[in-house]
């Protein structure tokens, strides 16, 4: 059984509650207050855009960060299976020379 708690954030001046894990209690916070360091860094540049503007241009941010970070996450598990891969290959071609030098101490 999942125990959920309550968690309010407050971003762009909005109070957000949600219900979530224990657990994920770090995780929302720490995305609130990065989505406000963006929010405060964009804004002061932002000139005469719209507070929506800078929301969805802080959103395309996050959206494209993420992007980059799912693809570094797929080469890191496909370099993760080669490397798995060639230890295995590794133990096999030991295995054999120990067998060579088995037949060849006879």
């Amino acid at each position: 059984m999942s125990t959920r708690e309550e968690v309010a954030v407050t971003v762009a001046g909005h109070e957000i509650k949600m219900q979530i894990a224990p657990d994920e209690r770090i995780h929302v916070e720490k995305a609130a207050r990065q989505v406000n360091e963006r929010l405060q860094q964009l804004g002061g540049k932002a000139g005469s855009l719209t507070p929506h503007k800078v929301a969805a241009m802080v959103a395309f941010q996050f959206a494209c960060d993420l992007s980059i970070a799912h693809e570094m996450l797929d080469e890191a598990e496909k370099l993760a299976d080669d490397l798995r891969r060639q230890k295995e290959a590794v133990a096999r071609l030991e295995k054999l020379l120990a067998r060579v030098d088995d037949a060849l101490t006879v």
